[in-house]
């Protein structure tokens, strides 16, 4: 059994794909994101070759965002910041 996913510029989706994608998460998306969908069935464990790309996939995320924090000049104290930041507005809906 495969578990659909797609992944998509938020400056790539049509506006009304948009609004309901900002309405199901709650808040305004900015045109720098990308909006990452999966669906799954909880309980089930997805195959080996779903997995494996699975894992492709979150290597090549990981190694994109490391190339743009190079780049960029983003250390890794800054980068751990914004992630609790973010885990904090989806935890508890504060910033």
């Amino acid at each position: 059994m495969s578990n659909p996913s797609r992944r998509v510029s938020v400056v790539d989706l049509p506006g009304e794909d948009r609004r309901s994608v900002e309405n199901l998460l709650g808040q305004p998306l900015q045109d720098n994101q990308e909006v990452y969908i999966l669906a799954f069935q909880p309980g089930v464990v997805p195959d080996e070759g779903t997995r494996q790309q699975a894992r492709a996939s979150m290597r090549k995320t990981f190694a994109q965002t490391e190339a743009h924090a190079d780049r960029k000049g983003i250390c890794d104290a800054e980068i751990d910041e914004a992630v609790d930041e973010a885990m904090d507005q989806i935890r508890y809906g504060t910033a």
